[in-house]
């Protein structure tokens, strides 16, 4: 025995949207749809996003996220340490070119 329930509250776009799906998925008509979701939600036990396949798809983006994540930390990390070290070397130049600039001046004093 079949049971009609009445949907409410849909505005005339949802219903264009719902009829579109329909085609797009190529559903006999909108009430198949409507029909062959209301018994996914049935066999997987509700709509909650936690017991549908899209949760294990966010939980695979999630973990590509964390590993980008440590990528791009990992590789800050070795940029900060070589800038480090290029700012050490650019002290001990700028040393090494003050020290060369006196002693020119110095040579040019003693002639």
């Amino acid at each position: 025995m079949t049971k009609r329930i009445d949907v409410k509250g849909l505005t005339e776009e949802e219903v264009q949207d719902l009829k579109y799906l329909a085609r797009k998925s190529h559903a006999s008509s909108m009430n198949q749809l409507i029909l062959s979701q209301l018994r996914t939600a049935i066999r997987i036990g509700g709509l909650d996003i936690s017991d549908t396949k899209r949760e294990k798809n966010f939980q695979i983006i999630a973990r590509s996220q964390l590993k980008i994540l440590r990528y791009f930390e990992e590789k800050r990390k070795l940029n900060n340490e070589i800038l480090a070290e290029l700012k050490q070397t650019q002290e001990v130049l700028e040393n090494w070119i003050e020290l060369v600039a006196e002693q020119a001046v110095k040579n040019g004093e003693e002639k």
